[in-house]
């Protein structure tokens, strides 16, 4: 009997071994027409051979698993099993789902932190700036939205509104302008379902829009901004919604069933418009395209993707913005007598930065992960009228604040 029992052990994990190595072999059979494709000519001639070999192996790591053999059908079965169990939580609670039905990334914490060099290093940058130039935080909502946002008892919860309280605090001691959206929301007259994305982190294109008009609004108010109303009104701009056509971060995770397919709305000017835009890479290498808004910061190829292929992180919508990337510069030729500005951001300022471009004449778009020199000394260069430092309350982190390090050096965090 107990002889038996092994034997039927060794039979399973036999047949588990062999129909692991077949999908492998099937795999790499599928998959490697695509990576040699991928990697051709991919590496840059002057770089090291260890340089070079990093740069195959991280090319070939995303092609291997953006091209898993039937991955969408796996992300599809996936989804529908954690939809029957009914659970509001994914990968070790990586994500946690709400009661209305929105994902949230999300981490263990007892209470609120901000670490402690983050508002020094904010402080310092305003002081290396001349009297030309208007320094704004910009505190876009999160997307737990108080009064509407429930959890299951006993979720993991990212404390991010309270952590944002304890930033705006601290601005508030150093005399440091900023707008916080979320006394914005109540008026906004967007329904609290259509704020943020189910299966994403950022919000709607929509809400996006509406911040851009907010902001503009706050720099009249603020700063004697002048700009026509003629560039906030929502009828001068198209709206396309391409219906349950859009997976983000979370849903590309967890699977179109668990928390559905997002509808994505296509926002851009019906007015002439006229810009040159730069794109720029860590290795040097850059992307210049000029003509109309839709033709200059709107990435096509991400809409072209069939439904098969929506899952890919390569299809991500949202960043079809090209200011929703890296590091960009715009000229806007039909407003060349307006103020300059400099944005220091994350990609959630990506499609705000896009629609206030036509109230600028030239605008620098910096995200810290990717910009190699001193963001400082950049500021101090190009001598902006307005500086825009515009993070999420999920990424108030000291990674993001990567400038002025001597004012806020690394260390314990600090809570209230």
């Amino acid at each position: 009997m107990l002889k038996e029992f092994f034997q039927m052990k060794a039979i399973a994990a036999v047949s588990v071994f062999a129909m692991y190595m077949i999908f492998a072999v099937i795999n790499a059979l599928y998959a490697w027409p695509l990576i040699s494709g991928k990697l051709s000519g991919q590496v840059g001639e002057n770089k090291s051979r260890i340089q070079a070999l990093n740069g195959y192996i991280g090319k070939a790591d995303f092609e291997i698993k953006e091209n898993v053999y039937n991955r969408y059908m796996f992300i599809n079965l996936h989804s529908i099993i954690q939809r029957i169990l009914d659970k509001n939580e994914e990968n070790n609670f990586e994500i946690v789902k709400d009661n209305q039905g929105f994902g949230h990334f999300t981490y263990f914490q007892n209470q609120p932190a901000l670490h402690h060099g983050i508002v020094p290093r904010v402080t310092r940058l305003k002081s290396l700036l001349d009297d030309k130039t208007n320094f704004l935080v910009v505190i876009p909502p999160a997307k737990m939205v108080k009064g509407y946002t429930s959890f299951a008892r006993g979720l993991p919860v990212a404390l991010v509104n309270e952590r944002a309280d304890i930033y705006i605090k601290k601005l508030q001691e150093q005399n440091i302008d900023y707008i916080d959206y979320r006394e914005y929301l109540a008026a906004s007259e967007i329904a609290p379902d259509k704020l943020f994305f189910k299966a994403d982190h950022h919000w709607t294109i929509e809400t996006a829009f509406w911040a851009y008009t907010e902001l503009a609004r706050f720099l009249k108010r603020k700063y004697d901004f002048a700009f026509s109303e003629f560039y906030t009104d929502k009828d001068n701009y198209n709206f396309i919604t391409y219906k349950s056509n859009y997976l983000g971060s979370m849903g590309r995770k967890t699977g179109p069933f668990y928390m559905g397919a997002d509808d994505f709305t296509l926002v851009y000017p019906k007015f002439k418009t006229e810009y040159t835009g730069e794109l720029y890479f860590a290795d040097g290498f850059k992307i210049v395209n000029a003509g109309r808004f839709e033709n200059v910061l709107i990435s096509y190829d991400i809409l072209n993707y069939d439904d098969k292929d929506f899952a890919k992180s390569t299809a991500d919508k949202y960043s079809l913005y090209m200011t929703s990337t890296r590091f960009v510069h715009l000229l806007n030729h039909d407003n060349a007598g307006a103020p300059k500005a400099v944005f220091i951001n994350d990609s959630f300022a990506g499609p705000v930065t896009a629609f206030i471009s036509s109230l600028f004449s030239e605008i620098w778009i910096i995200d810290p992960r990717y910009y190699q020199g001193r963001i400082e000394d950049f500021v101090a260069e190009k001598r902006p009228d307005y500086l825009f430092l515009f993070f999420s309350q999920d990424t108030l982190d000291i990674e993001f604040f990567s400038f002025c390090e001597d004012a806020g050096l690394d260390g314990e965090k600090e809570t209230d």
